[in-house]
């Protein structure tokens, strides 16, 4: 996974859908699943941690949510969203 290049389309996404908001940070990390039959660990998927920087003004944690399910619903993978006022 190039996390500079996932960085690039959830920036791009967010630009378009809402402007008003910030990327301030980024993580991309690897998530597992337990194989019960191997009884080991197997990769999964990978889960998404994005700080936003939200104006004061005019954005709800509503809002946040409908941005954390459009994120998700756009690229398949997990996200979870912190917000860092301004």
């Amino acid at each position: 996974m190039v996390t500079d290049r996932l960085k690039k389309i959830c920036t791009r996404a967010m630009e378009d859908k809402y402007p008003q908001l910030k990327i301030v940070d980024f993580e991309v990390r690897k998530t597992y699943k337990y194989d019960g039959k191997t009884e080991n660990w197997a990769d999964d998927s990978y889960a998404i941690f994005i700080q936003f920087e939200v104006p004061m003004n005019g954005f709800g944690l509503r809002q946040l949510h409908d941005v954390e399910m459009y994120l998700n619903a756009l690229l398949g993978f997990e996200f979870c969203i912190d917000i860092s006022w301004n």
